[in-house]
């Protein structure tokens, strides 16, 4: 795997000027995003962020931590914080930045249990890109946390806009008859390209449906960047 995000964090971490970067979706539509928002302190976090870190507990994981902004914030509040992402160079970061505990690994293969308090932020979760993926991942999810076990992410609904662009963009995925938010993008950054992912911003009841399936419940908030709990039953 072309490691281009890691790149772009390892950039941004070492230079003194905004480090920018692109994503380009499948139908030649381009994103231009500032990777300073990887580096933002505990003031610039959502309200909901802020919300859901203030009840983390016990063992505390972040998945897709990319440049540690959470993981730091908490291993300074004294939790007891792992920050993990399959980018090693994302992890170089965290490491970089002070964060005593870090692992390598993808979202579906994380190898840690008996964690008390799971978080994947920054849009992360959507990377389960069908709905038996995101089940399987919530039942992953399920059985690597302890009995008093908590999930908190995030993610973004596709329904919020008004850009004719991506208004066609859900119009061919209905055609196609796939979810609305379904999609497939890689980054570009300087002269490096990343491989395609498959990616699926679900609506909020694509998404609750979803976590029917497993033994979860719920609490959702929000309605363009929702906000999610998941506590055992």
């Amino acid at each position: 795997m072309k490691d281009v995000f890691g790149k772009v964090y390892l950039d941004a971490y070492h230079a003194d000027h905004p480090v920018y970067y692109a994503i380009e979706r499948d139908d030649d539509y381009l994103s231009i995003s500032d990777a300073n928002i990887y580096f933002a302190d505990y003031d610039q976090f959502s309200a909901y962020e802020k919300e859901a870190i203030q009840q983390c507990q016990g063992k505390t994981v972040e998945l897709a931590a990319g440049a540690g902004r959470i993981s730091l914030y908490l291993q300074q509040q004294g939790v007891d914080v792992t920050a993990t992402d399959i980018s090693p160079k994302a992890i170089e970061v965290c490491q970089l930045r002070g964060i005593n505990q870090t692992k390598v690994c993808s979202i579906f293969d994380l190898s840690i249990d008996e964690i008390d308090t799971l978080l994947i932020f920054g849009n992360s979760i959507p990377l389960a890109a069908d709905q038996k993926q995101l089940v399987a991942l919530l039942d992953q999810f399920y059985e690597q946390t302890t009995d008093d076990g908590q999930v908190f992410g995030d993610f973004r609904s596709p329904l919020p806009t008004k850009d004719p662009i991506h208004l066609a963009y859900h119009q061919q995925n209905r055609d196609r008859q796939l979810p609305v938010g379904r999609m497939r993008f890689r980054l570009r950054y300087q002269n490096l390209v990343g491989d395609w992912i498959d990616f699926w911003m679900y609506t909020k009841e694509e998404f609750e449906q979803a976590v029917r399936q497993t033994d979860w419940q719920i609490e959702t908030t929000g309605e363009t960047q929702i906000g999610f709990r998941l506590d055992k039953r």
